[in-house]
């Protein structure tokens, strides 16, 4: 180690290293030393006090430690050492974290709104509000967070594969959008699925919070899918303190069977888990099973802080179903017709070559119509009244396909020499067409009904009244 002096009571001493010592040597205070990391230019303050000093108050200790960062200052000035500005010197020299300068006292500190958005803003073109013309400029800013929530929300409203994330042709697609998107950057399918499960959570929160201390309206649903299994819906409507109508899936899963009370365990505890203690009503079809339903939903909330009435009017009907009964006796009368006509729009959708057929005969007869046939499923009649309100405006064209195409009229005899339906004839049109009229009726009010962003209880005497 060596050293030399600046003047009098002052020293430094050099280590190995590239650190100096700077020693202020005084008749009043045991010593002061400022140590200065050549390599990293960064200087920082020590104090070192022997056992007698330590006894003084904080105030002359502070003060002392001005003094002498003062004197150090004055004295390295011509010298190498490069100088300390003054905010490296703490007010207090305990590091207790405020502001170093005696100077920021004299200020108030604002904070810059403009510097709550993390990273470089960019400026951008975006349609103007309320469908005015034109663009205004805009600042953005690029987050790898917000882009893979938006892919996560975008998967999961088109209901994509996670694989999706992975194709080099969506790399490829993202990257062009956005440039500051690095290939690294882009999830893969395990990250996506945590990325949803987190949103599921998140959302599944604000839900809880949003019914809480709040009465619903429920409706549940049963089915069997192909594979045999047994499936149940069951939705909530409730209105929020702005009385705004919303409309929420509680649960959807499987179950054992479609016994009552197996359907009202369910709805139990699906009610518990999202805390739920008030029921204004069940909104179920005509099953029979849904009566032990209602009535072991009513015996196990009687108790419960939002029961209306003790869950006497808790059992709703549901009018779409009492519609879909009428409509299916009414079908039955006219089934022989409706069953030859969807013969022929399954003949015609069955390949592309007897599709092609069809639309030929449509330009010899001058027919131009931006509807296509469609099929339709026989156990829901909705879908029955589209197809027929669909093949009633091609009539013409299958009348001469009828007598004029050999691959259709040969179909069609087949069927009939083998017990089955023939093609169909001009009655079976007139007798749909017939039908279609009042199938209208039945079709809009079951899609009023069904609605869900508005109240449907107080339409059904009106609706039914005009049926």
């Amino acid at each position: 180690m060596s050293s030399g002096t600046l003047g009098s009571g002052v020293g430094i001493e050099s280590c190995p290293s590239g650190v100096f010592s700077l020693q202020i040597h005084n008749s009043n205070t045991p010593s002061f030393f400022k140590v200065m990391d050549s390599s990293t230019n960064a200087p920082f303050v020590s104090t070192q006090v022997d056992g007698a000093a330590a006894t003084q108050a904080d105030g002359a200790t502070a003060t002392a430690t001005q003094e002498a960062a003062a004197a150090t200052q004055a004295e390295a000035t011509d010298g190498e050492l490069p100088l300390v500005p003054p905010s490296v010197v703490s007010k207090t020299g305990t590091g207790s974290g405020r502001k170093k300068s005696l100077a920021w006292n004299h200020f108030e500190k604002v904070k810059n709104p403009n510097r709550e958005d993390k990273g470089q803003k960019t400026l951008a073109f975006e349609p103007k509000n309320d469908g005015d013309e034109g663009f205004k400029l805009v600042s953005t800013t690029f987050s790898v967070e917000a882009s893979r929530k938006a892919l996560a929300e975008m998967i999961i409203i088109d209901e994509l594969h996670f694989r999706c994330v992975e194709g080099y042709g969506f790399k490829k697609y993202v990257t062009t959008l956005q440039p500051k998107l690095r290939v690294k950057d882009i999830p893969s399918r395990q990250t996506v699925a945590r990325d949803i499960i987190g949103i599921y959570n998140t959302e599944r929160k604000k839900l809880r919070k949003s019914l809480k201390g709040c009465r619903v309206c429920l409706t549940t649903d049963t089915w069997t899918s192909l594979q045999n299994l047994n499936y149940m819906c069951l939705t909530c409507h409730f209105i929020d303190d702005t009385w705004k109508l919303h409309k929420r899936i509680l649960n959807f899963c499987q179950v054992e069977d479609h016994k009552g009370e197996t359907i009202g365990r369910k709805i139990e505890m699906s009610l518990r888990e999202w805390g739920i203690d008030g029921i204004f009503t069940l909104t179920v079809d005509n099953a029979s099973s849904n009566l032990t339903t209602v009535k072991f939903l009513q015996r196990v909330t009687k108790d419960w802080n939002g029961t209306v009435l003790g869950n006497e009017l808790m059992h709703m009907r549901c009018c779409a179903h009492i519609l879909n009964l009428i409509v299916g006796e009414g079908l039955k009368e006219i089934d022989a017709s409706v069953a030859r006509v969807r013969e022929a729009v399954r003949y015609v959708k069955s390949s592309p070559n007897r599709n092609q057929t069809f639309r030929n005969f449509m330009e010899r007869l001058g027919m131009e119509s931006k509807s296509l046939l469609c099929l339709d499923v026989p156990t829901r009649w909705n879908s029955t009244y589209l197809m027929l309100e669909t093949a009633k405006k091609f009539e013409k064209v299958f009348l001469r396909m009828d007598f004029e195409n050999d691959g259709y009229s040969s179909y069609f005899r087949s069927k009939e020499d083998s017990g089955g339906l023939g093609s169909p004839c001009m009655s079976d049109f007139q007798n749909c067409k017939a039908f279609v009229t009042f199938l209208r009726l039945f079709y809009n009010a079951t899609k009023k009904f069904s609605g869900s962003l508005y109240v449907t209880s107080n339409a059904f005497f009106d609706e039914i009244f005009v049926i």
